[in-house]
């Protein structure tokens, strides 16, 4: 039988979707795009996932999930035993809540920052301002997530669960951003914890992240 593939690119969301994998230990297929040359517009990638995005994983059975929560849900449940998904139904939703906060306010936050002319056409001071205020958001969000470990070692219970992880990308682009130097302590035990993990440093090292 076939084994999954994940289809991703260097130092995007499709980073998370490794690290799920590879904390979970199922045994896959990386295949990487270059964003930068449009593989992930051509024809071949398209017939994989249609929108055109990273992450997507396709499965054994030649279906192909998309986007990071659904992945998340899919390789949690896969692996039980990984933690990264729980059982327990209100950790579930819990850990659910955070990985799509992550997501949908912190990662569209930072799409701005990054690529502002996407956003606006009104020349460079409007990139600018808005890049900004796409930082500001994005740093706003990062305050609560602060607040929320304080005292803990994790988002809920006493292991990294996927919503940790997404937390970990984002704020390693922060810092990698500059932007963390003494603002969230809690935050950066967090990431030094993720990052020490034996699952996570060697894609860190092989993507730059380290």
């Amino acid at each position: 039988m076939p084994r999954p593939v994940l289809w991703t690119s260097m130092r995007t969301t499709g980073t998370v979707a490794r690290l799920m994998l590879a904390e979970a230990r199922i045994d896959h297929e990386t295949r990487f795009l270059s964003l930068g040359a449009g593989e992930h517009r051509k024809p071949a990638y398209l017939a994989v996932n249609p929108k055109g995005q990273v992450p997507a994983l396709a499965l054994e059975d030649g279906s192909v999930l998309t986007e990071n929560i659904a992945i998340a849900l899919h390789v949690g449940l896969s692996a039980p035993d990984s933690g990264l998904v729980p059982a327990d139904p209100l950790a579930m939703a819990r850990t659910v809540e955070w990985l799509s906060w992550g997501v949908c306010t912190i990662v569209t936050a930072w799409q701005p920052r990054f690529m502002p002319g996407r956003f606006t056409d009104g020349g460079e001071s409007a990139e600018a301002a808005l890049a900004e205020a796409a930082t500001a958001r994005a740093m706003s969000a990062l305050d609560i997530a602060e607040a929320a470990l304080e005292g803990r070692e994790t988002l809920l219970g006493d292991r990294p669960t996927a919503a940790d992880l997404m937390l970990f990308f984002n704020t390693t682009i922060a810092a990698r951003l500059g932007l963390a130097d003494g603002r969230w302590p809690n935050l950066a035990a967090h990431r030094a914890r993720i990052a020490a993990r034996p699952a996570v440093a060697p894609i860190l090292a092989e993507e730059g992240l380290a």
